[in-house]
């Protein structure tokens, strides 16, 4: 999870970002969080807005679109069968998944109130993962 400390004037003095590793099957993975967030109506049906407090490192600077082929999977650990490809793009100065993620909440049954993690791992080479935890 990401924390940020602002001035009174709103600048960033600070800002922590939770990077995990984890070991599975003799080997090592980091796992760097770009945001946590829970989820909306308006999330569901307009696209996701990236929070504000999300760490923006690992999704590189770019214009216009990009895409983010992405593995879903459960709090349980259930996954998608297929990785999904998130379109993100700006809309009014902010980042918005849009199509993809439309996808995702339908196949993962997501509802208002629902909690979203989307991380990159890395684990000999990068690769996009969101936890999904049904709350209702």
């Amino acid at each position: 999870m990401n924390a940020l400390s602002l001035t009174e004037n709103g600048q960033i003095l600070e800002m922590v970002t939770t990077i995990s590793i984890r070991k599975t099957n003799n080997s090592h993975y980091i796992a760097m969080e770009i945001f946590t967030v829970k989820l909306t109506s308006i999330d569901l049906e307009r696209g996701l807005v990236l929070p504000r407090d999300s760490n923006l490192e690992p999704l590189q600077p770019f214009h216009g679109t990009k895409e983010l082929s992405t593995i879903v999977e459960s709090a349980a650990g259930t996954r998608l069968p297929d990785p999904v490809t998130i379109h993100c793009s700006t809309r009014s100065g902010k980042l918005v998944f849009t199509r993809g993620w439309h996808d995702i909440a339908r196949d993962a049954g997501l509802k208002s109130g629902d909690i979203v993690t989307f991380y990159q791992e890395e684990n000999g080479g990068a690769q996009y993962k969101m936890r999904v935890k049904n709350v209702g």
